[in-house]
């Protein structure tokens, strides 16, 4: 029988995690795959990493938690409010916050234990489980951006954030998919849908929040699985 870690998210807060490997550790618990969503990504790369638990609450110690947030160009402030795509981005995650947890990307792409990572595709709406052998730096800040606060990534067309599915939901239909393959978890939404994100950081948050809050109240039909 294969067993999985799932890791949820609550931004920085998710270094009490670290404790919590250790004590499974002890107990002789061990995991086939790892799935981290938002702030667990931290715990779930830093362990695809090779990181080991008492490494892990060390390197948390010591990490400076001032780095989580990085300044944007200052013509990017001068637009206003309205027009601000975020207060800050994520070259301060990417550049210092990775290297001082031990993630390694390359390490986390060619690791033994099988790993998925959640990040949400705005432009599809549909939330991904990404695999360890597909992602890289920018994809795991992408899946811990919060609107208002961070920018988003774009890329190839696309435009990824943090995925915030309702916990209940996300453990009871993902993790079977996710440790067989990776599978996408769809949720569409009832609100009128924009394929784009929207301009300024207030409007974005506030309609990723709407958005959100829609996809987590959706629940099987009777007599469907979840």
């Amino acid at each position: 029988m294969k067993r999985s870690l799932v890791l949820a998210g609550g931004g920085m807060r998710v270094a009490w995690q670290a404790g919590v490997v250790k004590a499974l550790a002890e107990e002789g618990l061990h995991f086939d795959h790892l799935d981290g969503t938002s702030g667990g990504i931290l715990t779930t790369a830093m362990m695809l990493s090779g990181v080991t638990p008492d490494e892990m609450i060390k390197r948390w110690r010591a990490v400076n938690v001032r780095n989580f947030s990085s300044a944007l160009p200052l013509r990017d402030y001068l637009k206003g409010p309205w027009n601000l795509p975020a207060l800050s981005d994520a070259d301060g995650i990417v550049n210092k916050v990775f290297p001082a947890l031990g993630i390694d990307v390359e390490r986390i792409r060619t690791s033994t234990l099988e790993g998925s990572f959640n990040v949400a595709n705005f432009t599809e709406k549909r939330s991904v489980a990404l695999d360890a052998t597909e992602i890289d730096a920018d994809l795991l800040a992408a899946g811990m951006s919060l609107p208002l606060f961070m920018t988003p990534l774009r890329r190839d067309g696309e435009t990824c954030s943090r995925c915030r599915l309702d916990p209940r939901r996300q453990c009871h239909r993902g993790v079977a998919a996710r440790s067989r393959r990776g599978v996408a978890d769809l949720v569409r939404r009832k609100l009128p849908l924009l394929g784009r994100w929207p301009a300024g950081a207030v409007r974005a948050h506030d309609r990723d929040e709407r958005e959100r809050r829609a996809a987590g109240r959706l629940r099987p039909r009777r007599g469907q699985r979840a």
